[in-house]
């Protein structure tokens, strides 16, 4: 769970992440190539129809001015501002502490536990059971079947296989 990602799961009730998980990533980046040093060398031109000073702010095509990588910055850093305010509030945390959870660092799940990015680290059958007691739900159904229990589910039928075959083969002798 990085950036965006983590970003839509701060509101929840908890959040739970595998041990392998990689969190955080709460940083803004904006970015473009200046390809037209390229574009000019194969003969390409652009044409433009537009209104408004900063409508090409962004674009690839040429460099950036002054003005538009300062728009772009400030549009960057009330970003920035809005993911750390979300995340402080959601996750109760110091917005001014932001350098320890957000500025971009990326997490192992028991690092973004140790900072409030998460609630616990634990497998996702653990996390099934957490989910099934907070849903009050009496038989849950997962729409996708769990790796290990199909994996469980196949060595046993195939053992079930294998042992009639080899019994009916005893008593047919």
């Amino acid at each position: 769970m990085a950036s965006g990602s983590y970003y839509a799961s701060i509101w929840a009730d908890k959040i739970i992440a595998n041990p392998g998980s990689m969190i955080g990533s709460i940083g803004v980046i904006m970015q473009s190539v200046d390809a037209s040093e390229l574009m000019s060398k194969i003969g390409i031109k652009t044409q433009i129809v537009k209104i408004g000073k900063f409508k090409e702010a962004g674009t690839a095509t040429r460099e950036w001015s002054k003005d538009e990588r300062a728009k772009l910055e400030k549009i960057t850093e009330d970003t920035y501002d809005m993911f750390i305010t979300d995340v402080s509030n959601a996750r109760n945390l110091k917005k001014e502490n932001h350098k320890e959870y957000a500025d971009a660092h990326i997490f192992t799940a028991s690092q973004a536990k140790e900072v409030g990015l998460i609630d616990q680290v634990a497998t996702i059958n653990t996390a099934k059971l957490i989910l099934i007691n907070l849903a009050k739900v009496d038989k849950a159904e997962w729409s996708k079947e769990d790796k290990m229990d199909k994996f469980i589910q196949n060595l046993l039928k195939n053992s079930i296989i294998n042992i009639t075959s080899n019994l009916n083969g005893l008593m047919a002798k």
